[in-house]
Parts: C-alpha cells; structure tokens; sequence
C-alpha cells in the first residue's frame, strides 16, 4: 500500500491560505464533489495525463508509472472524486495535480492522514521535508 490522497474542491476563498490544517478550520474548507462537467473535464485531463493508462476491468481506474520503481493509481468515483494512491514518488501527485489546475484552480491535494490541504509549492515542500525527516506541519497523530 502506498501514500493516500484526494483531488478536492477547495472554497475560492482558501485557496490562497494553504497548506491549511482542516482540522484547525472551521467551517469545512472543502467545496464538495466535482459537479458532472467540471468532472468531465478533470476526467479527460488525467486520461491525457502522461503516461496513464486505464486499469483493465476496474471502472475509471489510470495508472502512471514512472520510470523508476513510482506508481500512481488514480480512481474516479462515480460521485464526482478523484481519490490517489502514490508508491514510491510524490512527484507524480505533483505533476497531476499541476495539470489538473489548468482544468481548475479551486483545488487541493488532500492528505487526510495527516489533515492538510496542500497547493503545489507546500506539496513540493512537503515531499522535500518528508526526505530529509522534517515535519512543515504537525501530524495529528502526533497530538
């Protein structure tokens, strides 16, 4: 198993506000579901997305591999969620969620292990923290 996380809606008015702690944020600062079009087009960019490829028999499953050992499954749900599973390089959530801006900008990468919502640059300071053992944030499980 591998590094868990979303493509979320976040309010416009955050966006501007992470990496941001949800637990620490009242109200909710997630937007809900994608709506059907906004989906549509998320969906068509990741199946444009370099290097994804459909997961035989497994719904709107992609895989991308790196050219490494890294592996990034993406799963979208019929409810309008992108839902990620990350082995062995945080690069490729990056690189996704980077195209996936030019779809739209009102979005996060969620870490719900550890209850942040990231934008591209506390993202890419988080794989870089998470290499050399430092924490930008702290892990609720460390509460």
């Amino acid at each position: 198993m591998g590094d868990r996380f979303a493509i979320v809606r976040v309010k416009k008015h955050l966006v501007v506000n992470l990496p941001l702690n949800v637990e620490d944020h009242s109200p909710n600062p997630l937007a809900g579901p994608f709506d059907g079009a906004m989906f549509s087009k998320l969906a068509q960019a990741i199946r444009q997305f370099h290097n994804a490829r459909k997961i035989d028999g497994s719904g709107d499953r992609y895989l991308v591999e790196s050219g490494g050992a890294g592996r990034l499954e993406i799963h979208l749900t019929t409810d309008g969620y992108i839902f990620l599973e990350c082995r062995n390089d945080l690069e490729l959530v990056l690189m996704l969620f980077t195209e996936l801006q030019r779809v739209l900008k009102d979005i996060a990468i969620e870490d719900s292990e550890r209850g942040v919502l990231h934008n591209a640059d506390s993202f890419r300071n988080y794989i870089v923290n998470r290499e050399t053992g430092e924490h930008p944030m702290p892990d609720p499980k460390d509460r």
